[in-house]
């Protein structure tokens, strides 16, 4: 399905996708116990790319003074860019240490983005060199973060 807007003052009053417009969202998730200490967990997720608007020209002006002078950028339409799609892989293991008594506690290794796949996060403006036209360069963050937590039930 599709997410779309549409606005008379927006966009030349057509329809626009909007900026959480991803199609797919797909999650898989998975537990095994092995025997009465170890639990091992995995979740793998897929999300279609963002939407973002990036200028599709440059203008430049003289007029108007310093206050207005200068180059400005041409944003023909709303939302006309879509960020690479995204997937992970989030994986864990957890330690029983006392799994048959009244206080029990557990040590728990996880890894989010095991395979440290730089998923696009957000896109900055940037000017290609050869052209000298405006072009969106992706940033990625969160690359494999490993954890260690205990927890204790009382």
């Amino acid at each position: 399905s599709w997410t779309n807007q549409r606005f008379r003052e927006l966009n030349f009053g057509e329809t626009f996708p909007f900026r959480y417009d991803r199609r797919h969202n797909l999650t898989f998730a998975g537990r095994h116990e092995l025997g009465d200490r170890w639990t091992m967990s995995g979740t793998f997720t897929y999300l279609s790319g963002a939407r973002y608007t990036l200028p599709t020209g440059r203008l430049y002006s003289a007029q108007g003074g310093d206050l207005y002078a200068g180059l400005f950028y041409d944003y023909e339409r709303l939302n006309n860019y879509t960020l690479r799609p995204t997937h992970r892989l989030d994986l864990s293991a957890t330690y029983r240490l006392r799994p048959r008594r009244v206080r029990r506690s557990e040590l728990v290794f996880g890894l989010y983005n095991a395979y440290s796949r730089l998923n696009p996060y957000y896109v900055y403006l940037d000017l290609d060199l050869n052209t000298g036209e405006p072009i969106g360069k992706e940033v990625a963050l969160l690359p494999v973060i490993p954890s260690i937590s205990y927890n204790v039930w009382f």
